[in-house]
């Protein structure tokens, strides 16, 4: 074979080595290139990941913020209608002891009025009323018919008096004994000041 006649051309290692370490690197560039396509594509998933929790992040405390002022305003009025309600309470509260006020029996105005109208020489020896009714009775005794008379005018002249009624009349050793019933007016039972204001 012709070929075999030419010596085999001697290497060098150095060259050998060399050119070993090319084809190696030729080798190697791949797979870096590969890793790093794959460093580059982790990154930008990275990236890519902060940016839509950034996002998510940022309209979740526009939420936050959003339902933090509904709370507020809800609270408010819920403050507000507790007031309303607290006032509502106290109103109602207030019409009730306007109309326990306006019901009261005043006796203060009675027994003025009884005191007023007593003429000298008429003694009352007992006293009962009746609140529904709106009525007195009383028991007492006097010096004289006459006297009598007098006392009976003088209740049924007065403006409280809406019915006047003998219901006991006798005589005894200490003069003449007799019993009334009184049927007042309302003003009658009212406190002095409101009977003054109307």
């Amino acid at each position: 074979m012709p070929f075999d006649l030419i010596p085999p051309i001697k290497q060098s290692k150095k060259k050998r080595s060399s050119i070993g370490a090319l084809a190696l690197k030729k080798a190697k560039e791949p797979k870096k290139l590969i890793y790093l396509s794959i460093f580059v594509v982790v990154i930008v998933l990275i990236f890519g990941f902060y940016a839509l929790v950034k996002n998510h992040q940022s309209s979740l405390k526009i939420k936050i913020d959003k339902l933090k002022k509904q709370a507020d305003e809800l609270k408010q009025e819920r403050n507000t209608l507790r007031k309303e309600g607290q006032l509502a309470d106290f109103q109602d509260k207030l019409i009730t002891l306007s109309n326990l006020i306006e019901q009261h029996t005043y006796w203060t105005t009675v027994f003025e009025f009884l005191q007023e109208a007593t003429l000298p020489k008429v003694k009352f020896n007992s006293f009962s009323a009746d609140l529904n009714g709106k009525s007195i009775t009383m028991d007492g005794d006097t010096i004289s018919f006459t006297r009598l008379a007098e006392q009976m005018i003088h209740f049924k002249s007065s403006a409280l008096v809406e019915e006047f009624k003998l219901s006991a009349l006798r005589i005894s050793e200490e003069g003449i004994k007799f019993g009334f019933k009184i049927q007042l007016s309302p003003e009658a039972w009212q406190k002095l000041e409101q009977k003054n204001e109307s």
